[in-house]
C-alpha cells in the first residue's frame, strides 16, 4: 500500500512541476519561434575599439550569426581597467586584476525601439612579469578571457529575454 501511495505521489508531483510554466530555454515555443533563431537574427555593428571587437567576435560565434543585417541590432560599449594587486619586485612578478564592464542594448532594427538593455561585468586575474613581451601577452589573454565571459553572460541574458517575450512586428 505504501508503494502505491509513493507512486501516486510521484505522478502528482510530476504533473504539478510541468504545470508551473517551466520550459527549456532553447525549446521551440508554441508560436513556432525558437530562441536560437532569434539569437541568430541579431546584427552587431563593427566597433572601432579593439576590446569591443573581442566581445563582438565572441558573441558572433556563440549566437551563430553570420554578421549580416538582422531583425535586431545589438550595440556594445566596453570599458576595461587593470589594477595591481600584489607586487613582489625581487622575482619581478606582479599580480593584476582586470575588470571588464560592457553595456549593451538590443534594438529592433526597423524603428530602433530598445527591447532590452543591461550591463555585464567580468573580473580576471593575471600575472605580469618584467619581460615586456610576456607582460603584453598575459594582459591580452586576460582581456580575451574577460571578453568571452561577458559575451557568454550577454548571450544568456538575450536568450532569457527571447524565451520570455514574443517579438512584436
Amino acid at each position: 500500500m505504501r508503494r502505491i501511495a509513493g507512486v501516486v505521489a510521484a505522478v502528482l508531483l510530476a504533473g504539478s512541476v510541468t504545470a508551473c510554466g517551466y520550459h527549456p530555454l532553447y525549446a521551440t515555443r508554441g508560436d513556432g519561434l525558437d530562441v536560437a533563431g532569434q539569437l541568430a537574427a541579431i546584427a552587431i555593428p563593427e566597433p572601432d575599439v579593439r576590446l569591443e571587437q573581442e566581445v563582438r567576435n565572441a558573441l558572433m560565434s556563440s549566437l551563430q550569426n553570420g554578421g549580416g543585417a538582422g531583425t535586431y541590432t545589438l550595440t556594445l560599449a566596453a570599458k576595461g581597467t587593470a589594477g595591481n594587486v600584489v607586487s613582489n619586485p625581487s622575482p619581478g612578478m606582479y599580480r593584476y586584476n582586470y575588470a571588464l564592464t560592457v553595456s549593451y542594448k538590443l534594438l529592433r532594427t526597423s524603428g530602433g525601439d530598445v527591447l532590452t538593455a543591461g550591463t555585464s561585468k567580468s573580473f580576471v586575474s593575471y600575472d605580469r612579469f618584467k619581460q615586456p613581451v610576456a607582460a603584453l601577452g598575459t594582459q591580452a589573454d586576460a582581456e580575451a578571457r574577460a571578453a568571452r565571459d561577458v559575451a557568454d553572460d550577454i548571450r544568456t541574458r538575450l536568450a532569457a529575454y527571447f524565451s520570455s517575450h514574443t517579438p512584436q512586428q
